[in-house]
């Protein structure tokens, strides 16, 4: 029976009925299709009751849950014959809807409108989904030929091709006044900062020079006093 406006309409996602369409082709499924089998078959626990829904609606499993004949022909199928024999399963079971839109070539809105009269209103976005992404699935869809390959690309003439311009990234020339200018600032300083560091050194010997020695037979108390008097000296030589 088609998915019509009388009854719910299907919406469960496309990845979800298209995988266990390939499940069953490549290593079926227990019968009967039931909540439990769709768990042990990855359906997620949020999933379950709206995909065994779709899969009755759609055709794939009958109210008993068993598989239907349309399911076993792609079962059978060949990898070559599947996609048709797809096609012509998605033609039964959207016959309605088929009647108002073509797949092959409408907008989502297109598709949107030819489902305005189904229930739920409130999941009419999910039917649309549900059925572009079958029909994609099955090559049918804008922008792809009816076996699924990408629709072949117009040539163009080479005459009437615009050539292609790359964009290269070009760096501002260095003015010839500058030219060795960062490799003499580097030496001057280069320079410089040896300089200053020889003053530095001297102007410290300089200062050493005039602090008292260190007597080893000074008082506790004196000695202390000089590393006191030593580290003040040290610390306000080195913010010279």
């Amino acid at each position: 029976m088609p998915v019509t406006p009388d009854r719910a309409g299907p919406y469960a996602p496309a990845k979800v009925i298209i995988d266990l369409i390939e499940r069953y082709r490549s290593k079926g499924l227990p019968t009967p299709v039931n909540g439990e089998v769709l768990g042990r078959a990855g359906v997620p626990d949020s999933l379950i009751a709206r995909t065994l829904q779709a899969l009755t609606v759609l055709d794939l499993i009958d109210p008993e849950g068993r598989p239907t004949p349309a399911l076993d022909e792609m079962q059978k199928a060949s990898e070559a014959d599947y996609r048709t024999r797809m096609g012509e399963w998605l033609a039964a079971a959207y016959a309605d809807a088929l009647q108002f839109v073509d797949p092959a070539s409408a907008s989502e809105t297109e598709v949107r409108d030819a489902f305005r009269q189904y229930k739920p209103v409130g999941q009419q976005r999910r039917m649309v989904i549900l059925f572009m992404g079958l029909f994609r699935h099955a090559g049918i869809a804008p922008g792809r030929t009816p076996t699924g390959g990408a629709a072949p690309r117009k040539k163009v003439s080479d005459a009437g091709a615009k050539p292609r311009m790359e964009k290269r990234h070009v760096a501002p020339p260095k003015p010839k006044d500058d030219f060795g200018a960062d490799e003499k600032r580097g030496e001057a300083g280069t320079g410089n900062l040896q300089g200053d560091q020889k003053q530095q050194t001297e102007f410290m010997k300089a200062l050493l020079d005039k602090f008292p020695a260190f007597d080893p037979a000074w008082p506790d108390d004196i000695k202390a006093k000089w590393f006191e008097g030593f580290d003040i000296f040290m610390k306000g030589a080195s913010l010279k």
